[in-house]
Order: structure tokens, then sequence, then C-alpha cells
């Protein structure tokens, strides 16, 4: 251990005694005061916030000593000695440097779990995504062409051979055979009962389109339950992580700032928090 560490360690010692002293002198603390100690207490170990929480007390420390130093001076006791007091200036600053350095470790740290948020949410669009291989697409739409393609044609083959012999059937023998031969010029054939109509192959086309929408439109029913579920947990996150971050700003002027939509969450959690 270095010299400056181990007087680091006396110093955060004699702090810690002096604050227990100074604790069972303290009145019962209000209800804002238990709200701040547990706002102190909601950064995880190794967090970005825990970080700067941490050299943030360091400093706190170091001044607290320092002024405590500077007021034995102004009252008069003789037992503290100008070593006493630069050495106490010297670790304050070395507190603040410590901070300077949490700082930027923080800022690191919150980078990286954006980092590492954006990635997982990455992940987790291109694993959903990746099936769905729009690389298929040309041949579907020349499956859906071709198919489309023989539907007309079959339709228009059909129902031009039926007014091709429409009048030969119909009309060039009319009441002359003794065949069972029936229609009308609307493109209607019969014969031996057996009904031969000539059928409009846009309008099989275009019941063919609906009927396929229909069905993707029932698809998209089915699924819908699962993707409102999945968006309805994404949102409840969304706001326990955004309450949670407002809830470490209790008692600070960025509290006072939030909009009371914002703060109600925060405050329930800090109520919850309080009882357990």
């Amino acid at each position: 251990m270095t010299t400056t560490e181990s007087k680091w360690g006396g110093t955060k010692a004699a702090l810690q005694r002096a604050e227990d002293q100074r604790q069972a002198d303290a009145p019962a603390q209000d209800p804002a005061a238990v709200a701040q100690a547990l706002r102190s207490a909601l950064p995880a170990p190794g967090s970005p916030d825990h970080i700067t929480a941490t050299a943030d007390q360091e400093v706190t420390e170091a001044e607290q000593l320092l002024a405590a130093l500077e007021d034995r001076v102004r009252d008069g006791d003789d037992t503290v000695t100008a070593e006493q007091v630069e050495e106490a200036r010297g670790l304050r600053r070395f507190a603040q440097l410590r901070r300077e350095a949490a700082q930027r470790k923080a800022e690191k740290a919150r980078l990286a779990e954006i980092d590492a948020d954006a990635a997982r949410r990455r992940d987790a669009f291109l694993a959903e995504i990746t099936p769905h291989d729009l690389t298929k697409l040309p041949a579907l739409q020349k499956q859906a062409e071709d198919a489309l393609f023989e539907l007309l044609e079959l339709c228009g083959r059909y129902g031009a051979t039926v007014h091709k012999h429409m009048n030969r059937l119909l009309y060039a023998n009319e009441g002359r055979t003794a065949l069972a031969i029936k229609g009308n010029r609307a493109g209607l054939i019969v014969i031996d009962g057996t009904e031969y109509h000539a059928i409009d192959g846009a309008q099989v086309a275009d019941k063919v389109l609906k009927s396929a929408l229909q069905r993707h439109f029932e698809a998209l029913e089915v699924r819908r339950p699962g993707i409102e579920a999945e968006d309805a947990a994404y949102r409840d996150a969304a706001a326990a992580s955004l309450a949670e971050a407002d809830a470490k700003l209790y008692g600070t002027p960025a509290w006072e700032e939030l909009p009371a939509r914002r703060r109600a969450p925060a405050e329930a959690l800090l109520a919850e928090r309080g009882k357990r």
C-alpha cells in the first residue's frame, strides 16, 4: 500500500468515526432523507453511476476532513499542524483527480452499455428477419406471373372456343337438328345437359388476388396478439428503465425539472423500495 493510500485509508476511518457520532446525535431522518439514502443506494456495483457515486463520496469525505481541520484551527485547536492541513488539501485534490478519472471511466462504461444494448437489439432483429429471405421474391413473382398467365390463357382460349362455335352450333342448323344442342348469344352452349360458359379471366384473377389478400389478413390477425404482447413487454421494460433512471435524480435540481408524469413512476419505485 502506498503512503497516499495509507493516509487515505486513515482519513476514511477518521471520517467514519465522525459520521457514526454525528448519526448518533442526529434526530430521526425524515421521509425525504430516507428516500435520498435509497437513491444513493440504487446504482449497481460496477455500473457507471456506481463508479461516479463512489468517486463523489471520496471527494465529499476529503472535503469534510479538510473543513473539519480548518474549523479546529479557527476554534483555536493547537494540536492541528500546518502539515495536516496541507496533507488534507492534497488528499482533497487527489480525490478530485480520482473523480475526474472515474467520470471518464463511467462515460466509457455508459458508451459500452449503449453499444451492448444496440448489439442485442440488432441481433434480435437479424435473428427474426433472416428467415424471411427476400432473395426468393423474384422467383415467387415469376411463379405468380406464370400462374396468372396460365389462368388467363386458359380462360381466354376456353371463351374464344365457346364464341367461335356458338353460331355454328346454335344458329347455322337452328330448328333443323334433333341433337340436344342449346345455348344463347351470351356465351353459353349446352350439349347433352353439359354447360360450356365463356369465362372472363380478369375476373377470375381478381377473385384469386382478393382471396389471397383475405388469407394474408387472417394470418396477420393470428399473429397480432403475440406482436402486441411483445410490444407491451418492450414498453413496460422501457418505462421501468426510465423510472429507475429518474429515481436516481431524487433530491437534485434535475428532479424538480422533471414533469409530473415522469416523477410519479419514480416516486412509486422509491416508495416500493422503502417498504422492503
